[in-house]
């Protein structure tokens, strides 16, 4: 887009989509330009008031404003970095409790404590904490667990916790 010039109203005209939503129609000529994000010849839409000088947008080739230039680089090793190997990341091994789904289950069944959760997994009985977070109860093949999301998170994630009695 560039500042419309006095010329004759018999151009070609298009319309533009805006970010605002709004369509313009607009009349186009032919222009070099040349600036530091694009240098060549190009379509431009001219407007009466825009509000910079010049516009880019869906131009092959143009550059990004937000972008350093980009130029060709080379990479090297060193000797001391190609004497010590690429070491794999730490993790940690899977922990063997012992503890199977029928012990939790037991488990489960046993604590009175669990009363309350037994309850409102049975009625489905979603509770409401602050202004947007709820947890609910389910049982998923015997076990009960909790669930509890939050939408106000980065990502609305859901989290299940397995039903146990506090010690």
């Amino acid at each position: 887009m560039v500042w419309r010039k006095k010329s004759p109203n018999d151009k070609r005209k298009i319309s533009i989509n805006l970010a605002n939503g709004t369509t313009l129609h607009a009349p186009v000529t032919d222009a070099m330009l040349e600036c530091p994000f694009y240098t060549g010849k190009v379509d431009v839409v001219e407007m009466k008031s825009p509000i910079y000088d010049v516009t880019l947008g869906n131009i092959p080739g143009a550059k990004c404003p937000g972008i350093a230039q980009q130029h060709e680089t080379m990479t090297f090793e060193t000797r001391s970095k190609k004497r010590h190997n690429m070491k794999s990341l730490l993790t940690s091994t899977a922990v063997d409790t012992g503890i199977t789904g029928d012990t939790i289950r037991e488990k489960q069944k046993d604590d009175v404590s669990l009363d309350e959760c037994r309850k409102r997994a049975k009625t489905g009985e979603m509770k409401h904490t602050g202004r947007h977070n709820k947890s609910w109860y389910e049982y998923e093949r015997g076990i009960s667990f909790r669930y509890f999301q939050s939408p106000v998170a980065i990502t609305a994630m859901s989290v299940d916790n397995r039903l146990f009695r506090k010690s």
